[in-house]
């Protein structure tokens, strides 16, 4: 199954927008406000929430999924050492999913996850590039009228 993911421009508290290759929403990933810890929201195509992703302020590097009923799985980043975590942006993740219940769309949801923990917490350019790829759109658009 191929992901369609989204990653509009906000100033501020970053999502996703995640649809499957015939444009069906299947959800949304959106990071919440929070002041000593990381926190994430999965959505469902309804706005329902099906998921919290709450990193404790102790393990910064890890983040349990959460559903009502318990831990369902977690997204870690892993140390791939001084020199590479230092002088590059290369990040390594490992996503372990506990729940057997759970669908391929909550499994495709919580990968995405992934994506927006990285976007928003560990890659130093990912804010200035999306800056200036909508402010390249936008002229684009400008130009073309």
């Amino acid at each position: 199954m191929v992901l369609v993911i989204d990653h509009p421009f906000t100033f501020f508290l970053s999502r996703l927008h995640i649809s499957g290759p015939s444009g069906e929403k299947l959800g949304t990933v959106a990071q919440n406000f929070s002041l000593l810890s990381k926190k994430l929201t999965i959505f469902g195509p309804i706005m329902s929430e099906l998921f919290v992703i709450k990193s404790p302020i102790w393990r910064p590097w890890r983040f349990p999924i959460f559903r009502s009923d318990g831990e369902v799985g977690a997204v870690e980043k892993k140390w791939t050492g001084l020199f590479t975590e230092f002088f590059t942006d290369k990040d390594t993740f490992v996503m372990s999913i506990d729940d057997p219940k759970l669908t391929n769309e909550d499994r495709f949801l919580c990968l995405a996850s992934a994506l927006l923990i990285d976007l928003s917490y560990f890659e130093k350019k990912a804010a200035i590039d999306s800056c200036r790829a909508k402010a390249d759109e936008y002229f684009l658009k400008l130009n073309q009228q």
